[in-house]
């Protein structure tokens, strides 16, 4: 494995050997650990030792740890660990929950790789484990702030819009046209303050996991034309077109419709904002391979190169003129995530002749398909 004795490629190998007895007796927090190809373990760290409860390494080496940890965590390290000596694919950042003897709950991220000796051939795995704890106690306080403010501001926004709609109706009496502009101006503010509210609210629930997907046959088609009728107001208003490729196919998915409804209305709003006016959106459906393909194509300005690999995160925005039309920056966010979830994949490309296409591909439903899959619910963590 390391090369005769003597030569250079011995010499490396001793170097290596060198730096990593270093790195496994230095005082890192993170517990560091080599096992063989039977998942028994050859060298490890202190920290190593403190998540088996044990006083030394001698105590386990030439051993597993099946039976120094809980049978439930056991059997997660035996299949996390023979997928990776099997497939040769590394485990990356795989978090776990550890209830500690005292009751109290640790979050630990694991990330587990393949050795290979010098013929490429899988001789064991090298594993590293890190205590997340206080990272996910921040992440769920800024999640329980952001849900709290989101809430508390939703009920009086409301309340607000719904007055301003009586009070424009006429309910309080004829208004001035300069009082009735105003009035129009604080409704049309207010929408766009609960649009960013839901958005905030939708991304919160899909990234924590509380988002519940209930998963039936949708007939793609059928939705995007409702979506078409339901967004076409707002697109009057831009003076852009949105019509349905008369070339679309039918096809199902195994979708949530509600869920999968958002993501189609996320792209229609997108790429009409972002069409100029007297252009049009062209909403497409085909079923290729086993999979439905949507694709929302618009006349926009296309997106820059230098915002091609952030498109889907969040807050991120196209600059110039059309970004003056509003929107959150977090419609593709949530598009992205959802679709996901859904076991899907979301994109996009140049469109011939300038603008934007973004497509979406799922796991197109087949009749013959179990009947057990249909109703099945979910949560956004639920991704395998």
């Amino acid at each position: 494995m390391f090369g005769k004795p003597g030569s250079p490629t011995s010499e490396n190998a001793d170097i290596e050997r060198r730096l990593l007895l270093q790195l496994l007796d230095c005082c890192l927090p993170d517990a560091i650990y080599f096992k063989d190809s039977r998942r028994r373990y050859i060298r490890l760290n202190e920290a190593e030792c403190r998540v088996l409860g044990i006083a030394t390494p001698q105590e386990v080496i030439g051993k597993t740890a099946d039976r120094l940890v809980s049978s439930k965590r056991a059997r997660a390290w035996r299949r996390e660990e023979s997928e990776v000596l099997v497939t040769g694919e590394p485990l990356i950042d795989r978090v776990e929950e550890a209830v500690q003897e005292d009751g109290s709950v640790r979050w630990l991220s694991a990330t587990k790789v393949p050795v290979r000796n010098h013929d490429g051939a899988i001789t064991g795995l090298f594993g590293i484990t890190r205590d997340i704890t206080d990272r996910r106690v921040d992440e769920h306080l800024t999640q329980q702030f952001v849900s709290t403010i989101s809430h508390e501001l939703r009920t009086p926004v409301t309340s607000i819009i719904g007055s301003l709609a009586l009070v424009t109706r006429g309910a309080a009496g004829a208004l001035p046209d300069p009082a009735a502009r105003l009035l129009k101006i604080a409704s049309a503010n207010c929408q766009r303050l609960v649009h960013l509210i839901n958005d905030i609210l939708d991304l919160e629930k899909v990234e924590t996991g509380m988002m519940v997907f209930d998963l039936k046959p949708v007939d793609v088609r059928a939705l995007i034309e409702q979506e078409i009728a339901v967004i076409q107001s707002y697109a009057d208003a831009y003076g852009v077109g949105v019509r349905l490729d008369p070339s679309s196919a039918q096809g199902k998915a195994l979708a949530d419709p509600e869920r999968l409804a958002q993501v189609v209305s996320n792209l229609l709003s997108n790429a009409v904002k972002f069409s100029p006016r007297g252009e049009e959106v062209v909403v497409g459906c085909e079923v290729r391979q086993g999979m439905v393909r949507i694709s929302v194509r618009d006349h926009g300005v296309g997106i820059p190169d230098d915002l091609k690999d952030r498109v889907f995160e969040k807050f991120v925005q196209v600059s110039g003129k059309a970004s003056q039309k509003g929107g959150t920056g977090l419609g593709l966010s949530i598009v992205k995530q959802i679709v996901e979830r859904l076991k899907g994949q979301v994109g996009f490309e140049p469109a011939p002749g300038g603008g934007t296409v973004f497509v979406v591909t799922l796991p197109s439903w087949d009749e013959g398909q179990e009947a057990a899959l249909v109703g099945q619910r979910m949560t956004g963590s639920d991704r395998h």
